[in-house]
């Protein structure tokens, strides 16, 4: 039987990564839904609150800290791209 060694990278993504990416998700969220902002707001920030559990639940599965940290980067990425991307 192995022993799963844990990283403090892994707990750094965890801590550091996961609001970050819920933010970011909720503020693209927030940006891109084709409604008025009284109700894109509420959506955004329910879609940050579910994002950052789903984060923190997910990225201690990952097997090492730096496919976490890439978890989190790319999906940084992929939200930065839909706030700042231009009009659809």
């Amino acid at each position: 039987m192995t022993t799963r060694v844990r990283s403090p990278a892994r707990g750094l993504a965890v801590i550091l990564g996961a609001p970050l990416t819920a933010f970011a998700i909720g503020a693209a969220f927030v940006e891109r839904l084709p409604l008025p902002l009284p109700v894109r707001f509420p959506i955004g920030a329910h879609a940050m609150l579910w994002a950052w559990v789903g984060l923190v639940l997910a990225l201690p599965l990952c097997s090492s800290g730096a496919r976490a940290w890439a978890w989190c980067g790319a999906a940084i990425a992929v939200a930065v791209s839909l706030v700042f991307g231009g009009e659809t």
